[in-house]
């Protein structure tokens, strides 16, 4: 990943994002003027009819609202062992800190946000919707990262009780005080490279069509509030049985905001020992160029068939592969390295897709005022 690239790149969309809003919001506030003085006026059904459109401005509200962040904001979302607490510890170059083990090992979704070491820390909120109010609970972590080499088992140990799922022996799942706890916002802030060039991690609990509701309902107040990319993990080359219920759990938590949120479709844990099957020689240009593509072409065709994917890959998202085990591999490090940079790039081209879609809203509805001026007038 070229570091300088990727905070240039993030920088430049900010910008532009930056200049779309305000000229967006200086029309926003021409065009209430406008409608306060049309209802002073008297028109006949006629030129009524061609105010509407000026009217209509709600969807550009709302679209405008998610033009601007400061951040790429990314939210990991899978099912249970999918690789998302993998991939975070792999985007960080960390050492496991955060609870990861077969099944279900956590409920609260928990950002993670760039800090110096001086001032880094755990904040717990009392929801996301109410994540800039005061905190309810802060855990001074900068101890751990004072030395040379950070001491990710003392953050580890830290952390526990605020992120690990509670003893389901003691607190049931579809208990109100399962819920009273999942719901709580966890924030991290740390120090790190990859966090530093401007990007916000969330890693969301493995989800399940059947898992309570309050968890469903997290997912939604994070895509609402935050609109983030949407990564999609998974680990299988084909959609298993649990992952399309993930994935319905998804489509389920997103409600109406499903057309709006922008999907990366990942297939992790693709072991470069699948894709090379023999042992054989291969050059890094022979790897990239043909064996790494025909592997993504055949794991993306799989993801095509299963129902209803191929519509939502080819209007909202993307595909790739990954394996963080793979990392011993010099293949295994560069297709990790383009997936990455993929990735950021998906980003970076949906801010910019998503400016776009509000500027051609704003037009549309300009050229709507001069068909109502010209009625008007004439």
């Amino acid at each position: 990943m070229d570091e300088i690239e990727v905070t240039r790149i993030i920088q430049s969309n900010h910008r532009i994002r930056q200049m779309v809003q305000q000229a967006t919001n200086e029309f926003l506030s021409l065009q209430s003027a406008l409608l306060q003085q049309i209802e002073r006026e008297k028109f006949d059904q006629t030129i009524e009819r061609k105010s509407k459109p000026l009217i209509d401005i709600l969807k550009i509200q709302r679209l405008n609202k998610q033009v601007t962040a400061d951040k790429v904001q990314l939210a990991l979302v899978g099912e249970n062992s999918s690789g998302k607490t993998s991939l975070i510890h792999f985007l960080l170059e960390s050492d496991p800190f955060l609870p990861s083990d077969v099944g279900s090992v956590s409920a609260r979704i928990i950002r993670l946000t760039y800090s110096n070491n001086t001032e880094a820390c755990l904040y717990v909120y009392q929801s996301i919707n109410e994540r800039h109010k005061e905190h309810i609970e802060h855990v001074n972590l900068s101890e751990y990262f004072l030395v040379s080499e950070p001491d990710w088992n003392g953050v580890k140990d830290a952390i526990l009780t605020h992120v690990a799922r509670p003893d389901p022996d003691k607190i049931r799942k579809d208990s109100d005080e399962f819920a009273e706890w999942a719901k709580k916002f966890v924030e991290i802030r740390i120090p790190s490279k990859f966090l530093k060039l401007g990007i916000d991690l969330y890693d969301t609990p493995g989800l399940l069509f059947s898992d309570p509701p309050v968890l469903k309902k997290n997912l939604h107040d994070l895509i609402k509030t935050i609109i983030p990319t949407v990564v999609f993990m998974y680990e299988n080359a084909s959609f298993t049985s649990d992952t399309k219920d993930c994935f319905l759990a998804l489509k389920e938590a997103l409600g109406k905001q499903l057309d709006d949120t922008r999907i990366f479709f990942l297939n992790t844990k693709v072991d470069i020992g699948t894709i090379i099957t023999n042992n054989e020689e291969i050059n890094a240009e022979e790897f990239e160029k043909r064996i790494l593509v025909n592997a993504r072409e055949e794991r993306k065709n799989l993801l095509l068939k299963a129902p209803g994917m191929a519509e939502q890959i080819s209007q909202f998202g993307d595909f790739n592969v990954i394996s963080v085990e793979s990392q011993w591999d010099p293949n295994g490090v560069k297709m990790n390295q383009l997936t990455v940079d993929h990735l950021i790039q998906f980003v970076a081209n949906s801010d910019l897709k998503l400016a776009k879609k509000v500027s051609a809203l704003v037009l549309s509805t300009i050229n709507s005022f001069f068909d109502f001026a010209f009625v008007t007038t004439h």
